[in-house]
């Protein structure tokens, strides 16, 4: 964690104009803004997630989660030292075996029984070599 400063410039012009509070995100960097704290805000180091956070969305939702808690009053350091033990829920993304010698990961993934749900999960994985498991009774929606 640390104060928003110049070297945050590249997240800075994310925020909507107008906009005095919310969270931007640009890989594993977050910027933090609300009107309680000190000039632009604070920038969390997500890098600290455990690295069985996969997908595009968690990292959102972790920033997201980050800004909840400091906009109750939570210190920006301990909510950042928390996400190296935040780990995937059950059967969402979860990361349950690497293959040490192919690098490949085996990812649980079967709680996605919507479309659109599996399609987010499968691209946050990017190009990392994976297995995933995907199952369940399929909810309605698309199938496109």
């Amino acid at each position: 964690f640390h104060p928003a400063s110049d070297s945050d410039s590249d997240l800075a012009p994310l925020f909507p104009a107008g906009y005095a509070f919310g969270v931007v995100r640009a890989g594993r960097r977050a910027l933090v803004r609300l009107p309680t704290l000190k000039d632009e805000g604070v920038t969390l180091d997500l890098t600290r997630l455990s690295p069985e956070v996969v997908g595009d969305h968690n990292l959102d939702n972790a920033a997201t989660a980050a800004l909840l808690a400091i906009g109750l009053g939570a210190d920006p350091v301990k909510v950042e030292a928390g996400f190296a033990v935040l780990k995937p829920l059950p059967h969402r993304m979860q990361t349950v075996a690497v293959d040490t010698s192919s690098g490949v990961a085996w990812i649980n993934d079967s709680k996605a029984t919507n479309v659109e749900a599996a399609i987010v999960g499968l691209k946050g994985i990017g190009t990392r070599p994976a297995v995933v498991l995907l199952g369940g009774r399929a909810k309605e929606g698309p199938a496109s």
